[in-house]
């Protein structure tokens, strides 16, 4: 008598069994897949809102302050004696300041910029963002806010053959920095700067895609913008090319956040101060990103004074004839041959060098000392 074979209805089981299986064991592996990116996700933005903390906390807990009490933002409105409010939010259509006057050193305000539009012309938003019209806050630091170990091995966007440790300075800071926290969709920024042909030279890779939400830079604010702005001048694609070269991610995927001083017991939306009397009692910074995290800081406000590094430099008076007599003896060229100051922008010329590939040379800035600290017995900080 022969062995029986497997009949049909056996075979049919065995295969049906055995799809289970492996379908069971996709599933399951992709599940684990899943959660592995969920987990890698929530550790970065966790990594990301640590160094967003520590980035805050040096720009708020250390503003360089102007040293002239006539400066003062509330002696120039009249708005020393004002009512006291019940922490409620004060949403004021009116912008933070009225163009006047030296330019304050710190600046709340809603982001009408057009570096902003032409980012979200890249990457827009979807519709029914919980963001709205993102906040910008400017602020002014005796150094940068951004720790020296994150400067280099990050986001470092340049051409290509550039030498990142012989060529490209930190930053090209020293000393005293007029910077502002600005918010970007995920992705344009990066998108921008690929279009000029530039490249992450090392650290933190991008995807490719366009993630949902914002990120969040800090980028320095140079004379040459602060001219433009003051003379209403438009800004031209270099200008936003280079405000993306010279910024720094500090968190990506935000779903919204929001700024908020605290001042007079008002929770305030829009604000600036210029002297340590316009200073607020303290920072309430909020964020929820994509991914379930979600954040409410405070941060106390301290300062010390000194001069503003983006400040023009002052009209000649009964100099005149005698700077007159010097360029007369120089043909009329008024370059001494020092080349670029430390508070000029020196970091574009060498991220986005002229085609011929010759680079501009400019000497190191010289570290400026901020004026006589502060943070003991305050004018400022009123609650």
């Amino acid at each position: 008598m022969g062995r029986r074979g497997f009949t049909l209805l056996e075979t049919a089981l065995a295969a049906t069994i055995g799809g289970m299986v492996i379908l069971t064991a996709i599933g399951l592996f992709g599940m684990i897949e899943r959660s592995e990116k969920g987990l890698e996700r929530q550790f970065n933005e966790t990594r990301q809102l640590g160094t967003l903390q520590q980035v805050l906390r040096r720009s708020i807990n250390t503003v360089l302050m102007s040293t002239s009490l006539d400066a003062s933002i509330e002696s120039a409105t009249g708005q020393e004696d004002v009512k006291m409010g019940n922490g409620e939010i004060v949403e004021d259509n009116e912008p933070a300041w009225d163009g006047t006057g030296e330019r304050p050193r710190i600046i709340l305000e809603i982001d009408n910029t057009e570096d902003l539009a032409r980012c979200m012309a890249l990457a827009a938003p979807p519709m029914g963002d919980p963001m709205g019209m993102p906040q910008r806050l400017e602020i002014v630091s005796p150094r940068s806010p951004i720790p020296s170990s994150l400067r280099l091995p990050t986001q470092s966007w340049m051409n290509a053959g550039v030498d990142v440790e012989n060529e490209l300075e930190v930053y090209g800071i020293s000393g005293p920095v007029r910077g502002v926290f600005e918010f970007r969709p995920d992705g344009s920024r990066e998108r921008l700067l690929r279009s000029a042909g530039m490249g992450v030279a090392t650290g933190e890779r991008i995807r490719n895609d366009t993630q949902t939400g914002w990120t969040l830079w800090w980028r320095p604010v140079f004379p040459d913008e602060i001219v433009r702005l003051q003379a209403g001048m438009p800004a031209t694609e270099a200008d936003f090319i280079t405000n993306a070269a010279e910024g720094y991610p500090i968190i990506r995927g935000v779903k919204r956040a929001r700024f908020i001083a605290f001042d007079n017991r008002f929770r305030r939306l829009t604000y600036a101060a210029r002297t340590a009397t316009d200073l607020p009692a303290y920072f309430e910074i909020e964020i929820e990103t994509w991914a379930g995290a979600y954040v409410n800081w405070m941060f106390e406000v301290g300062w010390v004074n000194g001069e503003d590094p983006t400040a023009l430099p002052e009209e000649p008076g009964n100099g005149a004839d005698q700077d007159a007599d010097e360029d007369e003896n120089n043909n009329g060229n008024d370059n001494d041959g020092g080349g670029r100051s430390g508070n000029q922008r020196r970091l574009a010329p060498e991220r986005l060098r002229p085609p011929d590939g010759e680079r501009e040379q400019t000497p190191s800035p010289q570290p400026r000392r901020p004026g006589q600290s502060g943070g003991g017995n305050r004018p400022g900080g009123r609650t």
